[in-house]
């Protein structure tokens, strides 16, 4: 059986909101190399060096991940990690100038990867957990897969809603009683749009015009982070048993 090198592959023995393989060469067209782990050399890849990743996960997710693949393959990892529209403009930007450094990019941003693919920037590749992954959370060619979902929940603050009057679902965030008290996430990196398109998706359009009335929405949050803001002991999150997660 032939065996090909980790560099060519990249890293095909992880599965990739979404994970894809990028090729290091300076050409719009990625190197060849396996489509399945088990044809890769990890003898060659070992000694190949470091996998770059770019990412937009959390850096305690990432180096968690990062420990079990060293140990498991015994390879490094070194990792940039920003914003998805971060990881996205200097992946694009590396490839305009025909240096492009990573070798696996994870980001939130389904459309940059798709620009990506456009581009000719990605090789597919097939990880071992791919059958586990719904057909639509993964491109028909390979070249992308989902590896987490962002759940949308709802925090209230305790002090101000006690038992029984907190809200139950998303419909009651229109609520007179609600009139100046809501923010709506949104970081710097606009995923707030996508996140309002899924909550149109799952209860209709219907839903945003009401909490878009100046009688209900109060301001939108932004933050530079590209994860949802955390709890606290004050404050109290939960989905909903209507709810359903954002994607």
């Amino acid at each position: 059986m032939q065996k090909f090198p980790r560099r060519t592959v990249l890293k095909a023995l992880a599965a990739g909101p979404a994970l894809i393989s990028v090729g290091r060469s300076a050409s719009a067209a990625p190197e060849t190399g396996p489509f399945e782990p088990s044809k890769i050399d990890l003898d060659k890849a070992r000694a190949e060096g470091k996998v770059i990743l770019y990412t937009s996960l959390d850096t305690q997710i990432v180096d968690a991940i990062i420990a079990a693949f060293k140990k498991k393959h015994g390879i490094a990892v070194e990792y940039f990690r920003g914003g998805s529209a971060d990881v996205t403009s200097k992946v694009l930007a590396e490839a305009d100038a025909g240096r492009l450094q990573a070798d696996m990019v994870d980001a939130s941003d389904l459309a940059a990867l798709l620009v990506m693919k456009d581009k000719g920037l990605l090789k597919p590749i097939k990880s071992e957990s791919t059958g586990a992954v719904a057909a639509e959370l993964r491109d028909p060619d390979g070249t992308w897969i989902a590896d987490r979902l962002t759940q949308g929940v709802l925090q209230y603050n305790t002090n101000e809603f006690g038992p029984g009057k907190a809200p139950q679902s998303w419909k009651d965030l229109t609520d007179a009683r609600m009139k100046g008290r809501l923010v709506f996430f949104s970081s710097a990196n606009g995923d707030g749009a996508p996140r309002l398109y899924t909550l149109a998706k799952a209860f209709g359009w219907e839903l945003l015009q009401a909490l878009s009335r100046p009688t209900t929405t109060s301001r939108c949050a932004r933050s530079s982070r590209a994860s949802p803001p955390t709890t606290s002991s004050r404050r109290k999150a939960f989905r909903p048993s209507s709810a359903r997660p954002a994607s």
